[in-house]
Formats: structure tokens, sequence, C-alpha cells
């Protein structure tokens, strides 16, 4: 099984708040076909559709109930890295 990465939910988690492959990719300053090879990589993870094809991006039924998720998850890892000594303490 594919190891799954911070960046894929962060792509996905931005992607569907900004409602655009594009935008998300400027959010995270990476190109938009790394983006978009992310949620692919996240779908295949999952082995579900998080997206649709439609322009402006849509979300699946699996998309919409994975987001909430997707930003807990992210929320968490934040919290925890921001709950950490600064290094060499």
């Amino acid at each position: 099984m594919e190891t799954l990465r911070l960046i894929q939910l962060s792509a996905f988690v931005a992607a569907a708040e900004k409602g655009s492959v594009t935008e998300a990719a400027r959010e995270l300053g990476v190109h938009r076909s790394n983006v978009s090879r992310y949620i692919m990589d996240l779908e295949d993870w999952l082995s579900r559709p998080l997206t649709t094809d439609d322009v402006p991006l849509e979300l699946t039924v699996y998309g919409r109930q994975f987001l909430p998720i997707a930003q807990q998850v992210i929320e968490l890892l934040n919290d925890a890295r921001a709950s950490l000594p600064a290094a060499g303490q």
C-alpha cells in the first residue's frame, strides 16, 4: 500500500476550499499538475474518487465526507508540531 503524505491531504483540502486546483497550487507554491497528482494519489490510497473532473472543482460524496476528516488531521498535526519545544531544548 502506498504511504499517505501530508501534502496529499493539504492539496485536497486547499483545492476543496478554493474550488480550484489552480488556486490550491498558488496557495501551496507548487505546480498545478502536482496538486492534481497529489489528489489522484490520495484517491488511489483511499480507493475512492474525491473530486469530479468539473470546473470549478466539485467534490464527490466521498470527497464531501472526507474533507472534514482531512481538515481535522491537518489541524491535529499542526497543533502537535506547535506543542513541541524548540529544537535543542
